[in-house]
């Protein structure tokens, strides 16, 4: 027999489901102020900046909800900070060849523990990369690119294993580096990284082992080491068990490679056949040996110029269909250039001078 519906258990889911409906509406509507102890880290991280000449922090003082500040990111139910996006916008920069804020990054950011997001990037801090950081465990993106730090990457950064992307490209001057790295052993506990940029940064000391340890980033799509005085030595032993196999962007311009093994190592990675549209292995001067036996035929931009690379351009040059920029300038290469070159359906921009 089916159970009766009564007219007091219709009151009662009636009544609930109204307090369903107000429920969601209320969650979705009520306004959600910032955590006070969160507020006040980020007015002491304000004390520490002397100079704001974009004004990025002016809306900080117009009103007491850290939510509504320029920059900040709260989470729409728990009103924890998530986000601090402050970074020196490109168009500002290229226009006043200046930063926006210039201070110290003070550790009162670790109040902010369930920090998702950090972007100070084009600003200036100097002084060494803070320790501290590698407690904002719950980090995903990090971003401290051009900010003026000096000295040794500290490992506490292998502590941010949430990370997706880290960016820590620095300037550099006449090979002059302000800093550098003295092992890589903490990038192997970085396991989820997606986007890897240590440009103008020192790798020197880590030739031994570079290659190893970036292999074994399982889900690495972009990887950018640009002028880190680079070597390479291709272990017999590498494993590419574990390397990414979605990996679409190699940026290794001007280091010190000095042979065509890098060639070796980029065929053997997991997937690159199908994913590599982007390559960059500009101005290694030392870079000596036959290329263009390629296979990759999903790459899109190819850039090999200033390097020493010697040999003909072949009719294996046809299989690249996917290739729009090609630059080929300064090197050794000799004999015929393939008619297949000037087949290529997608190619835009091409450079074969003085080669």
């Amino acid at each position: 027999m089916s159970p009766q519906f009564t007219s007091k258990s219709y009151d009662q889911s009636l009544f609930l489901l109204l307090l369903c409906v107000c429920l969601t509406y209320f969650g979705c509507h009520a306004s959600i102020q910032c955590v006070e102890s969160e507020r006040d880290a980020l007015l002491e991280f304000k004390h520490g900046i002397r100079v704001d000449r974009c004004g990025l922090l002016d809306s900080w003082s117009v009103t007491p909800d850290c939510c509504l500040w320029s920059g900040i990111q709260c989470h729409n139910l728990s009103g924890h900070v998530i986000a601090v996006d402050l970074p020196t916008l490109v168009s500002y920069y290229s226009v006043n060849q200046d930063v926006c804020l210039e201070g110290t990054i003070g550790i009162s950011l670790l109040e902010l523990k369930h920090l998702k997001y950090l972007n100070l990037s084009r600003n200036y801090f100097g002084g060494h990369l803070p320790k501290f950081i590698g407690s904002l465990t719950n980090l995903e993106h990090l971003d401290l690119s051009h900010v003026g730090f000096t000295g040794v990457v500290p490992n506490e950064i292998g502590n941010l294993s949430k990370l997706l992307s880290f960016n820590l490209h620095c300037a550099y001057h006449d090979y002059d580096y302000d800093m550098k790295v003295e092992s890589l052993q903490w990038l192997s506990q970085l396991r989820l990284l997606r986007e890897l940029d240590l440009g103008g940064i020192d790798l020197s000391l880590t030739t031994n082992n570079w290659l190893s340890i970036v292999n074994n980033l399982p889900h690495l799509r972009a990887l950018r080491f640009d002028n880190c005085n680079l070597s390479l030595k291709l272990p017999s032993s590498l494993s590419y068990i574990n390397s990414s196999t979605t990996i679409s962007t190699i940026s290794l311009v001007e280091n010190n490679f000095n042979d065509t093994s890098i060639f070796e190592w980029l065929s053997n990675l997991n997937g690159l056949e199908s994913s590599l549209v982007y390559l960059d292995l500009s101005d290694n001067s030392q870079l000596f040996g036959s290329t263009f036996q390629l296979s990759n035929n999903t790459w899109n931009f190819l850039d090999l110029n200033g390097n020493q690379l010697w040999g003909s351009i072949t009719d294996n040059i046809g299989n690249l269909s996917y290739l729009r920029v090609l630059y080929v300038f300064g090197n050794q290469l000799n004999g015929t250039i393939s008619e297949a070159l000037w087949g290529l359906p997608k190619l835009e921009a091409l450079d074969l001078a003085w080669i």
